[in-house]
């Protein structure tokens, strides 16, 4: 789990991802990641 924390910590400090410390839950930091993710999910549903 060490490796995992560490990579997610490197996300957040990029500002790929945001946490919310009181819930404990990571999220995508910003709606453009948000719309590039899904339309990088359907193009690999293709």
């Amino acid at each position: 789990m060490p490796g995992l924390r560490k990579e997610l910590s490197e996300l957040v400090r990029q500002n790929v991802l945001a946490y919310n410390p009181v819930t404990a839950e990571y999220m995508i930091q910003g709606r453009s990641m948000e719309h590039g993710l899904h339309m990088f999910v359907e193009m690999m549903d293709e």
